[in-house]
């Protein structure tokens, strides 16, 4: 069952219509399930410091910090004023909560 649910979040479509109920979902909302579903399993199974290395707020972090990186890359390529990547290192933040409740919005 389990490989079923992953080819099919696997596929490239933006609408999967394969559903045993005959409605189609979108897959990204479909991937995001699967994500918090593992994530139950994590939390339920695991020692709190491995939780934590799979939480929202270390997650963020971690993507926050490739964007930083990749903006300070497109600074020293001249694609970005070089005032950018400070001013990202200096202000960039996100709150988890926040992030949910636009996810719940638009998914």
């Amino acid at each position: 069952m389990r490989s079923f649910f992953a080819n099919m979040a696997r596929k490239n479509s933006s609408e999967c219509s394969h559903s045993p109920y005959k409605a189609p979902f979108k897959a990204e909302s479909f991937r995001l399930a699967l994500i918090r579903i593992d994530l139950n399993v994590i939390t339920r199974y695991s020692r709190p410091d491995m939780v934590a290395i799979w939480s929202a707020e270390t997650r963020f972090s971690i993507w926050l910090e490739i964007e930083t990186l990749a903006a300070e890359a497109m600074a020293h390529l001249g694609q970005v004023p070089p005032e950018v990547p400070v001013a990202v290192r200096q202000r960039a933040q996100f709150d988890v909560a926040r992030i949910d409740a636009i996810e719940r919005e638009v998914m």
